[in-house]
């Protein structure tokens, strides 16, 4: 395992913060450079641990990295990836957190200059919370995380940031970007949209007799919704296309409800349950 002279991780939140804790806990980096937009969320970093130093200027961060992780929400990558190129020694190798891969990959292949590679990834772990102090080194313990491979990706430098996710406990899948954007869209994405809106259907003055199904159905409705909304721009046709299937179930479940259909809705019902619990324990 190659132990990386300098990491730098802009975006040192809930993802990138429990990066850096678990980095440096292994032993990964002789120093991790942290970058936040505010003075506060560095020296919370700094004092949990997830870095070695920081500061607000990503591009003194990425300057003589050997790898460089960006952790912002998704909006921000490609521009980030533009403006770090000037920045970047040879050989050094960007990666990301990002939930949508295919637009992110394409753009950072068109920009970064032969010698600078780019390999998309997105840690399938988190939660609700946001920020450093919600940071743990064991986020990504037994966790899935997709690494993309197009034809421009470096062997090396996969092989690199994949030996990095494995280092820190996560379950490493190389997909096509196209094949990820499919794949979340129907696990990650769409669960999200449905907590929102499940949690919008219900009138306020309900709310107050909501107990544990309804709290445990929407918790990730709590989730940061500019994140989402900037997701679910990113990955638009795949979620469309799983909404689109998700509609189309719940109108087939609402019809047996109102033909009285027991026997079809009691078949549906179980059939879920029987899915749902031989892949998810």
């Amino acid at each position: 395992m190659v132990k990386f002279k300098k990491i730098a991780i802009i975006g040192v939140g809930l993802i990138g913060g429990s990066l850096g804790l678990a980095i440096r806990e292994k032993g990964l980096a002789r120093e991790v450079v942290g970058v936040t937009r505010h003075r506060g969320s560095l020296k919370k970093a700094k004092s949990i641990g997830a870095i070695d130093r920081g500061t607000l200027d990503p591009l003194e961060a990425a300057k003589g990295a050997d790898l460089v992780v960006i952790a912002t929400p998704i909006s921000q990558i490609s521009g980030l990836v533009k403006k770090l190129v000037g920045s970047l020694k040879s050989g050094c190798i960007i990666t990301d957190v990002g939930s949508a891969k295919s637009k992110v990959v394409g753009q950072a292949e068109r920009v970064l200059p032969k010698g600078i590679y780019f390999v998309g990834g997105h840690p399938m772990a988190g939660s609700e919370k946001k920020g450093v102090g919600s940071a743990s080194a064991n986020l990504f313990d037994d966790s899935i995380c997709f690494l993309t491979r197009t034809r421009r990706t470096n062997p090396r430098a996969l092989k690199i940031v994949r030996n990095i996710w494995t280092r820190v406990g996560a379950r490493v899948e190389v997909v096509s970007p196209r094949l990820h954007d499919r794949i979340v869209a129907t696990v990650s994405h769409l669960p999200h949209l449905a907590a929102f809106n499940l949690a919008s259907a219900v009138s306020s003055s309900n709310l107050r007799y909501a107990a544990g199904g309804f709290r445990d159905t929407t918790r990730i409705a709590s989730s940061d919704p500019v994140i989402w909304r900037d997701i679910y721009l990113a990955n638009s046709k795949e979620v469309a296309k799983a909404l689109d299937r998700f509609i189309r179930s719940l109108k087939k479940t609402k019809a047996l409800i109102l033909a009285h259909e027991g026997q079809k809705l009691l078949k549906v019902l179980k059939g879920s349950k029987v899915k749902r619990n031989g892949y998810l324990k």
